[in-house]
């Protein structure tokens, strides 16, 4: 964990002052930050000045509501930041199961579909093999016709 110049000061019980004199004697070695700002790791406070007091130094927390600032002990934003990670898995685990019922939905549609599919194969297929007995029907037909209709009666 690291604490920028004030919080580290508080956490060891010395003025900022000092320990920027510190720092300027590299009895304490610092790092900057993403945003370019120097901070100091609990460790290295450890090292040069014995007991570190972390519980002692607040920290500020946007809880997203209304941009609104809380300041909270070390325990407290661990206990927060915990509370997120259980509600962000539940959240995770809801969107898997959403997720896979949609998936089954899909498969069951596609099962449907691909039955539906055969089906009208089936009577497109049964259709072309009664043309064909149509066929064969319209030319028994027409051989009949051809007979004379004293034949047709006695059935010669």
């Amino acid at each position: 964990m690291k604490l920028n110049k004030s919080r580290a000061a508080k956490a060891v019980g010395i003025s900022r002052t000092t320990l920027d004199k510190d720092i300027e004697l590299s009895k304490i070695s610092t790092e900057k930050d993403g945003r370019n700002r120097v901070v100091i790791d609990v460790s290295e406070l450890q090292r040069t000045y014995g007991k570190v007091d972390i519980d002692g130094v607040s920290n500020t927390v946007y809880t997203g509501q209304n941009n609104a600032k809380k300041t909270m002990s070390y325990d407290a934003v661990v206990q927060v930041k915990d509370e997120l990670i259980e509600h962000l898995k539940t959240e995770l685990e809801q969107e898997r199961r959403r997720t896979e019922d949609m998936q089954n939905r899909l498969d069951e549609s596609e099962r449907e579909r691909r039955q539906k599919d055969g089906a009208l194969t089936a009577l497109l297929t049964d259709q072309r093999d009664r043309s064909s007995e149509v066929d064969r029907l319209k030319a028994e037909l027409e051989t009949e016709r051809g007979r004379g209709w004293w034949s047709r009666l006695l059935g010669r």
